[in-house]
């Protein structure tokens, strides 16, 4: 009973920001100035940012909702008032038995295509979006393995898969899938370790004065502590990553943690994690921490 109340008590969300910083500004490592984005959703909450589409009004957004009745993920369209921030209009694009959440995005010959992580079917689908009727339609298996929070992209040459899997999601080992004629299927090719926890993607990688750089998930402490944001070289044949700048939850309230980093259309969209109920959810983890 009691170890209900306080899960209740301490409950956490995550809130979704733009970030009105230059991205010269975040790779100086200037602090980060955010509009947050405001909702009256008190049942559920929106994670894992990626932006669909941008217009002189509205900026949309493809994201985790979580509601608190399902206890499950689904993909969600989010319509955003560009000017006052307002949550305008949401819509459930993408609906499965199984959690899904990191509804990442790749574009190819003018059609929309998404790929959320859904670990738990132990395969990576990639869907076609159709923004018209706002459904997604499978297409295609992409990789036959458990993956978490991957990103398929062409900016090195060749159609690769970066991601990390269960049961090591969130420790130092990011794995690179290509393409397998044989099987159709995008298998594993090489690997990236780093010496601590900051291999997961935290969103898609972006480029700045023609160089690469790649958001990852800083998770030494706790899953989704923080971003990494780190610049992409090419070392023989290999891959190879150098931090830049790593980014803490701007937000006064909510400082549990930051994990997703994306941009688009000049656009730069971030989520942070925090308390339902902040103030006594730091003073119920305190007192947990002493009695430990």
């Amino acid at each position: 009973m009691i170890k209900e109340i306080y899960r209740k008590i301490t409950k956490h969300k995550w809130e979704l920001g733009f970030v009105e910083n230059s991205l010269s500004e975040v790779l100086q490592g200037e602090p980060l100035r955010v509009r947050w984005v405001k909702h009256h959703y008190t049942d559920r909450w929106f994670a894992d940012p990626f932006i669909l589409n941008v217009s002189d009004t509205d900026i949309v957004l493809l994201v985790e909702e979580f509601c608190y009745q399902l206890k499950r993920g689904r993909i969600a369209k989010l319509v955003i008032d560009r000017e006052t921030c307002e949550l305008k209009r949401m819509k459930i694009v993408l609906d499965l038995p199984t959690h899904l959440s990191f509804p990442a995005i790749y574009r190819d010959h003018g059609k929309v295509y998404i790929y959320p992580e859904n670990h738990d079917s132990g395969e990576l689908k990639l869907y076609l979006y159709d923004d018209a009727t706002e459904t997604c339609q499978f297409d295609r298996v992409l990789c036959q393995e458990p993956l978490t929070d991957a990103i398929y992209t062409n900016l090195f040459g060749e159609k690769i898969i970066f991601s990390t899997k269960i049961p090591t999601q969130n420790g130092g080992e990011l794995d690179i899938y290509a393409y397998n004629d044989a099987t159709s299927l995008y298998e594993l090719k090489d690997s990236c370790h780093f010496n601590e926890n900051i291999a997961r993607m935290a969103g898609d990688f972006f480029v700045v004065q023609n160089d690469i750089y790649r958001p990852a998930q800083e998770s030494n402490h706790s899953y989704g502590h923080a971003v990494s944001i780190q610049k992409v070289s090419r070392r023989d044949s290999h891959v190879a990553f150098e931090e830049c700048v790593r980014l803490y939850s701007p937000h006064p309230d909510l400082q549990l943690g930051m994990h997703t980093f994306n941009v688009f259309g000049g656009m730069v969209v971030v989520d942070v994690k925090g308390y339902v109920h902040p103030g006594i959810s730091r003073i119920l983890s305190k007192v947990k921490n002493l009695v430990r």
